[in-house]
C-alpha cells in the first residue's frame, strides 16, 4: 500500500511540474558570477547558471560576459555538458581569467536575453521578453579581495499551503563581513525588470508573509497561494574595516506546485532554528539531526552546507543515516581549530529534502572571534550603561548626558576592524540591523567599553 501511495505521488509530482512547464520558454532559472583573486589585476571569474535539464534550447555551451571595463569575452562551459540536478535543473559553470589594466572597481556581468514566459510577478506574466541579468562588482586592490561563495544551490521547489525557505549560506574567505539584501531582478545595468511584484502581492493576504534576515541571507515564505513560476532576487554586499568592497547578485526563480505536500519536519538537538552561539579554540562541537515526514511512503534525503566542508582541512564531518527513509538521521562533529577563528559567524544549514523536492532547513551560526589576537584594550566607560545586550535593531546607551550632543561611536570586530561609525541619537540608539551576527566591540569617543553581542 505504502509503495502504491508513493507511486502515485511521484506521478502526480511529475504531472504537475509538466503542466506548469509546458508553457515555459526555455531558459535561465537562476545564476550568478563569483571571482577569485589569482595575481595582480588578475581574477578568475566564474559565472554558474541553473537551467531546466530536459530543454535543448535552453542549453549554452558558452556565454558572453562582459569585465566591466569596456571588454567583453565568450565564457566555454567548463563542466560538459553541465550537470544534471534533481527537479529539471542542470547546473553549468563556466570559467574564464581576465586581467585588469589597472585597480578599481568594476561591473561584471553576464545577460540572457530571455525568461521564462509567464512568470507571475513579472509584467504581469508577459516575462519571456524580459532580459535575464545578473552582475557582481568586482574590487581590484592591492588586497587579496575574493568575492563570496554562495554554497546553497537554488534548486528547490515550493508548495501550495506550505513554506518555502532558501537560505543563500555565503563564505567569504577573506573575512569579510557579509550583508544580504531582496531586491527587484535586474534585465540589464541599472534596469529593473518591468511591473515587479514581489511574493506577497501575489494574492496577498494573512496566509501569504516574506520574512527575509539581512544577517543569515535566509528567505521564508510563508505561503505561496498560487501555482506558478515566481522570480526573486538577492544582493550580496561584502565589507572590510566598515566599507563595501564587493557585491553579489543572485537572481532565481521559485515553481510553485498546486500538489498536497508536507514540509519535512527538521531538528537539531538542543538548538533553536537560527540561534547564535559562541565558540572557542579547542571546542568539540556535536550535533545530533533528526528528519521526520508525515506524508505516507515519504523520502526523506539530509544534506548540509558549510565552509568547514570546502574552506578548512577535514575538521567537520557529517554523517548521515537512512537516507531515503521517512525519519533519517546525522551527526555533526567538529573541532574548533585555530584557523577557524577571527572570521565573522560561520553557519552550518541542514537541509531535509522529500522526494517530491520539497524541503525544510535548519541553520547555526557559531562565532569565532577570538580576544588574544586583537590590539583593542577594553575598558569601562564610568556610568554608562548598554541594553539590551544581546541586541538585534538597536543598541541603548544609559547615563550619558553628561558627556555633551555629539557623541562619537564606532563598532569593532575583536580583530580591530572597524565595522561601523556615527553619532549616538539619544532617541533612536545605535543601528545594528544590517551588522552580522557575532561578538563585537564599541567604542564611545576615545575609549571602548565593552564587548556587545549581536544576534539577529
Amino acid at each position: 500500500m505504502t509503495k502504491f501511495i508513493l507511486m502515485k505521488k511521484s506521478i502526480l509530482f511529475i504531472l504537475s511540474i509538466f503542466m506548469i512547464q509546458t508553457s515555459w520558454a526555455t531558459h535561465n532559472r537562476a545564476g550568478e558570477i563569483t571571482y577569485t583573486v589569482t595575481g595582480e589585476h588578475i581574477i578568475e571569474c566564474t559565472v554558474t547558471t541553473y537551467t531546466k535539464t530536459s530543454s535543448i534550447p535552453a542549453d549554452r555551451d558558452s556565454i558572453y560576459v562582459c569585465w566591466g571595463d569596456s571588454q567583453c569575452d565568450y565564457f566555454q562551459r567548463s563542466n560538459g555538458d553541465g550537470e544534471p540536478l534533481e527537479n529539471d535543473y542542470k547546473k553549468n559553470i563556466y570559467i574564464r581569467s581576465h586581467a585588469y589594466s589597472d585597480y578599481g572597481t568594476y561591473t561584471i556581468s553576464f545577460q540572457d536575453p530571455n525568461r521564462n514566459a509567464n512568470i507571475l510577478n513579472i509584467n504581469s506574466g508577459a516575462s519571456d521578453d524580459v532580459a535575464f541579468y545578473v552582475e557582481t562588482m568586482a574590487e581590484i586592490s592591492p588586497t587579496a579581495n575574493n568575492a563570496p561563495v554562495l554554497l546553497q544551490e537554488p534548486i528547490d521547489l515550493a508548495y501550495l499551503g506550505q513554506p518555502f525557505i532558501h537560505v543563500l549560506n555565503a563564505f567569504d574567505l577573506d573575512g569579510d563581513s557579509i550583508s544580504y539584501h531582496l531586491i527587484t531582478p535586474l534585465m540589464d545595468i541599472g534596469t529593473p525588470v518591468p511591473n515587479f511584484q514581489t511574493l506577497e502581492q501575489i494574492m496577498p493576504g494573512a496566509n501569504n508573509t516574506v520574512n527575509f534576515d539581512s544577517s543569515s541571507g535566509t528567505l521564508v515564505w510563508d505561503a505561496p497561494q498560487i501555482a506558478g513560476e515566481y522570480n526573486i532576487a538577492f544582493e550580496i554586499v561584502s565589507y572590510r574595516n566598515g566599507i563595501m568592497n564587493g557585491k553579489i547578485i543572485r537572481d532565481m526563480q521559485i515553481l510553485v506546485l498546486p500538489d498536497d505536500n508536507m514540509r519535512t519536519a527538521l531538528d537539531v538537538a538542543g538548538f533553536q532554528n537560527g540561534e547564535f552561539r559562541q565558540i572557542a579554540l579547542g571546542d568539540t562541537i556535536s550535533l545530533e539531526i533528526t528528519a521526520s515526514d508525515s506524508d505516507a511512503g515519504q523520502q526523506v534525503t539530509l544534506s548540509s552546507s558549510s565552509p568547514l566542508y570546502d574552506f578548512f582541512n577535514e575538521s567537520a564531518e557529517f554523517i548521515v543515516n537512512g537516507n531515503g527513509t521517512t525519519s533519517p538521521s546525522a551527526t555533526f562533529e567538529w573541532v574548533v581549530k585555530e584557523e577557524h577563528l577571527n572570521y565573522p559567524p560561520l553557519q552550518i544549514v541542514f537541509k531535509a529534502k522529500d522526494n517530491l523536492g520539497l524541503a525544510n532547513f535548519f541553520w547555526i551560526n557559531f562565532g569565532t572571534q577570538d580576544f588574544t589576537n586583537s590590539n583593542i584594550e577594553i575598558q569601562a566607560y564610568p556610568n554608562i550603561n548598554i541594553f539590551p545586550n544581546p541586541g538585534s535593531e538597536y543598541f541603548y546607551l544609559k547615563n550619558i548626558d553628561h558627556l555633551n550632543e555629539n557623541i562619537k561611536y564606532d563598532i569593532f570586530t575583536l580583530k580591530g576592524e572597524l565595522l561601523q561609525t556615527g553619532i549616538v541619537e539619544q532617541k533612536n540608539g545605535i543601528p545594528i540591523f544590517n551588522l552580522p551576527n557575532g561578538i563585537f566591540i564599541l567604542r564611545i569617543k576615545d575609549k571602548f567599553i565593552q564587548k556587545i553581542i549581536i544576534q539577529h
